[in-house]
């Protein structure tokens, strides 16, 4: 919605452009140059985010990927996973490797489900070998120490480092690798990702409906196969896409995902159903409908604070351009009581050069009698000697 006033007669104020945001909270800035107009616009889009389509990943915690099954770290669990690792040394280091492993609030410890891959666990391990040899080395260190020990077969880790283990610690080595990228790299296969169900090269759409989430190192290895070959490696996909619909259900319970995504549950089952050629008929999340009832609710009441929010915008309208009328009269007013003022300053200034002529005149008076005098008196003696 979008609001705009103009002041033609009004000169003295900047104009304002006023936003509100998601929290209906209101803020000033400057709008542009121009003097004589003032623009008021509020994005209630925010405020009903349940038609965005927008699909996000970085609050999606605590979800498994429906293919390899392994847990997958939000964008901001990984972005954590990386500031918290890469300056690390010796024990502390091996404490934070073993954390994303262990911790429960990531990893699913019911299934045994991790968030590191095998090859991951074997760099991870030989990582944590070297860590406990070397306690002031760091991530990069190590790397690099890693890297040597495996060329020359001299390691004495009880693990078999396979042909990707080497490769890995050979590229974490080079001189333009900083910790930071190592920490990455390690933990990159595990990042969520959005796989698209109908990939993009065969006319797949960026709509939610055809988005499913899953781990990079699948994502990958899928690349651009269809997705009916692809699920047939899986034989427990149709349970574990499920599982993932339950659990982002549970996230919008929560309040930590957008309403969106109940839009979504729909469309990617659906979806799902039409290109598995109907063999994936996925179930809905328990208590489904009870939730739907719930989301409706919340969309309600949004709607209700948004049409709030409308009439306030309106009454606000209203009531800034009574301001400016009630200004503007004060400006008036502020014109005549600023003439009125100089004028009285004008006439006291005459009236006191008026006294001042009188009172020349009256001097210029008595000045010409004493003259008039003396001259009278001058005649009079100038008589009386001749």
């Amino acid at each position: 919605m979008k609001v705009s006033l103009n002041l033609s007669n009004f000169q003295y104020y900047s104009p304002k452009q006023i936003t509100a945001d998601r929290s209906a909270k209101t803020s000033l800035n400057s709008a542009g140059r121009n003097r004589n107009s003032i623009n008021i616009s509020c994005n209630y889009n925010n405020l009903i985010n349940f038609t965005s389509n927008n699909f996000r990943t970085d609050k999606l915690e605590g979800l498994s990927c429906p293919f390899c099954e392994h847990m997958m770290l939000a964008t901001s669990q990984a972005a954590e996973f990386v500031s918290f690792v890469e300056d690390l040394r010796g024990k502390d280091l091996i404490k934070a490797l073993e954390k994303y492993e262990n911790d429960k609030n990531i990893s699913d410890c019911r299934s045994g489900k991790t968030i590191y891959r095998p090859i991951e666990q074997d760099i991870v391990e030989i990582l944590k070998q070297l860590a406990s040899k070397h306690q002031d080395a760091n991530i990069k260190k190590l790397a690099v120490l890693g890297d040597q020990f495996l060329r020359l077969k001299k390691h004495k880790v009880p693990i078999s480092a396979s042909e990707d283990v080497q490769r890995w610690f050979q590229s974490a080595a080079s001189k333009k690798t900083s910790s930071k990228n190592i920490a990455e790299k390690l933990i990159s296969p595990s990042k969520i990702t959005v796989e698209h169900l109908v990939p993009k090269s065969k006319k797949g759409g960026n709509a939610k409906s055809n988005f499913i989430c899953d781990c990079s190192n699948c994502n990958a290895e899928r690349d651009t196969l269809d997705f009916y070959t692809w699920m047939k490696k899986y034989p427990n996909l149709k349970e574990n896409i499920e599982q993932q619909l339950e659990d982002i259900k549970q996230l919008i319970e929560k309040d930590q995902l957008p309403l969106c995504y109940r839009d979504y549950i729909k469309q990617v089952i659906g979806t799902i159903f039409k290109i598995s050629k109907g063999e994936l008929e996925l179930d809905y999340p328990k208590q489904f409908d009870e939730f739907e009832e719930n989301v409706d609710n919340i969309i309600q009441k949004r709607k209700e604070i948004v049409e709030n929010l409308r009439q306030a915008q309106k009454d606000y309208k209203i009531e800034m351009q009574q301001n400016y009328q009630k200004i503007e009269e004060l400006k008036q007013m502020e014109e005549k009581k600023a003439y009125t003022q100089e004028l009285e300053e004008l006439l006291e200034s005459t009236y006191r050069l008026s006294e001042i002529v009188e009172n020349n005149e009256e001097v210029l008076k008595n000045l010409r009698f004493f003259d008039s005098i003396k001259q009278s008196k001058f005649e009079r003696i100038t008589a009386e000697f001749y």
